[in-house]
């Protein structure tokens, strides 16, 4: 998993629950949030970070996700399978 950079950009009626998503990723540590757009909240530029590289690397679902670039499901099983950590 080579990771890298991954834009997002959000459609309307999923914007405020993807924002949601990686605000949490973020607070994990899992992702790094690089740039949000100016004059358009809807995209935000971001990458893994080696904590979670790591963990998308064990979890082909994950990496599933990633390649298909569903992004909202990839953020939803990755903040499950935090939360669950705990």
């Amino acid at each position: 998993m080579n990771g890298g950079r991954y834009l997002t950009i959000f459609p309307d009626n999923n914007d405020r629950v993807i924002r949601s998503l990686l605000y949490s990723l973020e607070s994990f540590g899992v992702i790094k949030l690089i740039k949000e757009k100016e004059g358009n909240w809807n995209n935000y530029q971001w990458e893994l970070t080696k904590k979670g590289k790591d963990i998308v690397e064990t979890e082909d679902y994950l990496q599933d996700f990633l390649k298909a670039k569903n992004i909202l499901k990839f953020c939803q099983e990755f903040k499950y399978l935090l939360d669950n950590q705990q």
